[in-house]
């Protein structure tokens, strides 16, 4: 008996051993948490992410979970709303959230910098390739994953933390955004990244963006920064709309117009608490103003007149920042923000150098010479308009006399300040939408000018179109012009650069080192003799008529003489 028990000893000992080599020998579970971008506008390939363990997680039999707050976080405690939350209270507090909720990104934000004041080290850390990071993390639990991506032009946004569970595995998509910025130019329905014009003409501008995705934040700067060049003047006749909703000026935005001592004139636009609009993420946004081309534009081809715009944007959700005293929504300098590349449009001038010669000696200039230049181009204006449409969602009402208001009818006549009778409908509403209205307009030429000491006028500021030049008061001793001269410009725009191609009638004509296009004027001196057809020709032709005539009497009286005689 002794013996067998001996013997069912060994053998439960041994599978006792043997469960234990199992257990040893078996492949360890493995816990990650996947971090993926689907976000075009920005790229984390080569960033780093962390995760930090804020519980340990549990699991029975069932697939039932189990929280305690890890070793880390043991003294870690979240203040919301007066109340304090600590091991077992936080985690219940947790319990009582909802998940991508503004509540929970606080708690989120509060985590990372708990963590990183007090140097906790993370659970795993993993550097993206391509557009995914894996991090593998030792245990399950809930962890909280942060990290940065970067925007065009290598600037670095940081992503809204992230919190999961890695049960083993958990997926989470990087909540981070960078806005951009274009700027055109509107000619007719085209919009264009450089231009042609002539001094006078308005140049019509369009901005655009979206709202970005906010996750994360609870303020948010959004800042334009425009500088027109000094060969452009602002209009004051901004329009900026966010979806369907056209902005109010100082109400919903700041504009500052600086006039800048190098002749540049600087726009900048701050949108007020544009965190109000982080419900409607990809909303456009729309900003039209137009600069008119005045007399210092620049002349070069390659250099033209530029209106660039660049965006300042908030791009840490962990360190939001503050305003300035002056404007809050303006951040203070060192506040961590982004930067746009800088979008540049360019518009373009050319002019005309005349020299005044005398005909037969090319090498000899004159002065006296009065020439009037004249012409005709087309240029589009867009002009905003504003307008009502019905809408169920609008908040004003039309009056029967064609006005409207936001003052809701009151249509009970028992109820002191009936007015229903004022309204063209008690039930319908409006909505307040600006519209652009495009129009085309002859855009005229028309200008004078004396040759100079040196027999040289210039026309500047000239833009695509055909012109003609006419002599109005000739050199003293010379002859005036007989036709006019007729020249053509035509360009070919882009941002590198602007080729004119000008014609003298049918000869090419080519710019010099001042980027005017040159030709000489002939003129002859001397009485030249009326043409056919003038007063003086007709004057010719009596005299000779008469003197037929008077030789013809001559003859006839002599003849009678004659006879007479004999």
């Amino acid at each position: 008996m002794k013996r067998v028990r001996s013997i069912l000893a060994l053998a439960l000992a041994l599978v006792l051993v043997l469960a234990m080599s199992t257990a040893a020998f078996a492949a360890p579970e493995t816990y990650s948490i996947t971090v993926k971008n689907t976000n075009s506008a920005i790229s984390i390939n080569g960033n780093t992410y962390n995760a930090y363990k804020i519980l340990d997680a549990t699991y029975d039999k069932e697939g039932h979970v189990s929280y305690t707050v890890s070793t880390e976080f043991a003294n870690f405690t979240y203040t919301v709303g007066g109340n304090n939350y600590q091991g077992e209270a936080l985690i219940a507090y947790l319990g009582t959230l909802t998940n991508d909720s503004d509540a929970l990104d606080a708690f989120a934000k509060a985590a990372l910098t708990y963590a990183t004041a007090n140097s906790i080290q993370p659970a795993g850390t993993a550097t993206a390739e391509g557009e995914t990071a894996t991090i593998s993390v030792p245990a399950p639990g809930y962890y909280l994953v942060s990290g940065t991506a970067t925007a065009p032009d290598n600037q670095t946004v940081t992503a809204a933390c992230s919190l999961t569970t890695a049960k083993p595995n958990a997926e989470v998509n990087v909540k981070a955004d960078a806005p951009s910025v274009d700027k055109k130019i509107v000619e007719g329905n085209s919009d264009v990244s450089a231009n042609d014009a002539s001094i006078g003409d308005s140049v019509n501008y369009k901005i655009t963006s979206k709202v970005p995705n906010m996750k994360g934040y609870t303020k948010y700067f959004f800042v334009m920064e425009d500088t027109l060049s000094k060969g452009l003047t602002y209009n004051e006749d901004m329009v900026i709309t966010i979806g369907a909703k056209t902005l109010v000026k100082d109400t919903d935005y700041t504009l500052t117009v600086t006039k800048n001592a190098g002749g540049t004139t600087s726009l900048e636009i701050v949108f007020t608490n544009f965190i109000q609009y982080k419900d409607q993420t990809d909303a456009a946004i729309t900003l039209t103003y137009s600069a008119t081309l005045n007399q210092d534009a620049e002349l070069d081809p390659t250099t033209g007149n530029p209106n660039t715009v660049k965006l300042i944007y908030s791009n840490n959700p962990n360190q939001e920042g503050e305003g300035t005293s002056e404007n809050p929504d303006k951040p203070k300098p060192g506040t961590p923000v982004g930067e746009t590349p800088t979008v540049e449009t360019k518009t373009y001038v050319t002019g005309l150098k005349l020299t005044k010669v005398d005909g037969k000696d090319p090498g000899k200039t004159l002065t006296g010479a009065k020439f009037e230049i004249k012409g005709t181009g087309m240029k589009v204006v867009l002009i905003n308009k504003t307008m009502y449409k019905a809408s169920e969602t609008g908040t004003y009402y039309m009056l029967k006399d064609g006005t409207y208001t936001k003052t809701a009818p009151v249509t009970d006549k028992n109820v002191d300040g009936y007015n229903a009778d004022l309204y063209d409908d008690v039930n319908k509403k409006y909505e307040k939408v600006t519209v652009v209205d495009k129009t085309t307009v002859p855009t005229q030429i028309n200008a004078t000018g004396y040759v100079d000491e040196n027999g040289v006028l210039t026309f500047e500021g000239l833009g695509e179109g055909t012109y003609t030049i006419t002599e109005l008061i000739a050199p003293n001793g010379y002859n005036l012009l007989k036709d006019p001269i007729t020249i053509t410009i035509t360009a070919n725009a882009t941002l590198e650069g602007c080729t004119w191609t000008v014609k003298n009638g049918e000869t090419g004509l080519t710019a010099g080192a001042d980027h005017l296009f040159a030709f000489d004027v002939e003129n002859n001196s001397g009485t030249e003799l009326p043409s056919t057809g003038g007063t003086g020709t007709t004057i010719f032709y009596i005299l000779g008529s008469l003197l037929v005539v008077v030789a013809g009497v001559v003859l006839v009286t002599r003849k009678r003489m004659n006879a007479s005689e004999n």
